[in-house]
């Protein structure tokens, strides 16, 4: 709450296009539960954002840093660029956005789903305030606009737009079955029982749905990146009230390690903690490493300010209105 507060202030004394909030995904440790879309959204977007430079400030809460993420390079190749007048193979498109996390529904109501209708696809990408409806004609772009959920009515056009991959997961044929390798040798370390973990390596292997990806994203990649790893070298990181900050970091970490024993306990299948996680320790370590600033609040019983009465100015208001 205090991230999103802050971000907000930010906004308010700066740009919209000049803050980003970084938001933790809201489910518990290892929870095989689906991120919410808007929050799998403003993730992404802010990754991307990092991966591609440029000057804004990133504001996150200390369990966000704490989880890793899709290697920077990973995330950027999944990245695609729409443009009218440009030719695609309709059936590549669709399958790179199916790898990219797109959810194929009848219509699209949600970030990162998608729909086909003849010559016509609809898209919700991250990054963007509403979907968009792409029209081809044969295998080009005749047109690219944003259209209202509600009404369906069509809105304003767009010469080019860039789709974000809508899930850091790579979905592709080559990651599934490196999942599905990490995930069998994973449950005979844990010495789990065979129906704790072939369901999810049979909708692994056939492409289905697999909920709570985020829970399983070490198993797509053969190393993470930390948030820290996005940042350009002259990037600072400013920590706001360190104390609290690693108290945080200190209550997420023990909330990692409850979890994985609760999991442990009850034969269900979990990531390797330190895989998908930094401890508080590391996190610290990897601020240091980078040129940072420490905020502290001053502690003090305030500056009285005498002010007068407003009730004329507000009278004034009142006869102008």
């Amino acid at each position: 709450e205090a991230a999103v507060e802050f971000a907000s202030d930010l906004r308010f004394f700066l740009q919209e296009k000049d803050v980003c909030l970084y938001p933790s995904p809201e489910v518990l440790p290892f929870e095989p539960a689906p991120v919410h879309h808007e929050i799998a959204a403003a993730r992404i977007e802010a990754l991307y954002r990092l991966a591609s430079g440029g000057t804004f400030i990133t504001v996150a809460p200390a369990p966000a840093l704490m989880q890793r993420a899709a290697p920077a390079s990973e995330l950027s190749e999944k990245v695609l660029t729409l443009r009218k007048g440009a030719e695609y193979q309709r059936d590549e498109l669709l399958l790179a956005l199916h790898e990219a996390g797109y959810a194929r529904m009848s219509m699209v109501e949600e970030r990162g789903e998608m729909s086909v209708r003849g010559g016509i696809l609809d898209i919700f990408p991250p990054g963007q305030s509403v979907p968009l409806r792409v029209e081809f004609f044969g295998d080009e772009v005749e047109s690219i606009r944003g259209f209202e959920i509600s009404t369906q009515r069509s809105l304003n056009e767009v010469e080019e737009v860039v789709v974000l991959p809508a899930g850091e997961a790579t979905l592709s044929k080559e990651a599934r079955q490196r999942a599905r390798d990490g995930l069998m040798e994973r449950a005979d370390t844990l010495g789990l029982e065979r129906g704790a973990w072939e369901p999810l390596s049979d909708n692994l292997r056939d492409g289905t749905a697999v909920p709570g990806l985020g829970s399983l994203l070490p198993l797509f990649h053969e190393s993470l990146d930390t948030v820290l790893d996005y940042l350009s070298p002259g990037a600072i990181v400013t920590v706001l009230d360190a104390e609290l900050v690693e108290s945080e970091a200190q209550r997420f970490e023990r909330e990692v390690v409850l979890s994985a024993q609760r999991f442990l306990e009850e034969g269900q299948f979990f990531v390797a903690p330190e895989s998908l996680y930094l401890d508080a320790a590391a996190l610290a370590k990897a601020i240091k490493q980078r040129p940072f600033v420490e905020v502290e609040a001053l502690m003090s019983e305030g500056v009285e300010v005498p002010t007068e009465s407003n009730l004329d100015i507000r009278q004034e208001i009142s006869v102008r209105k």
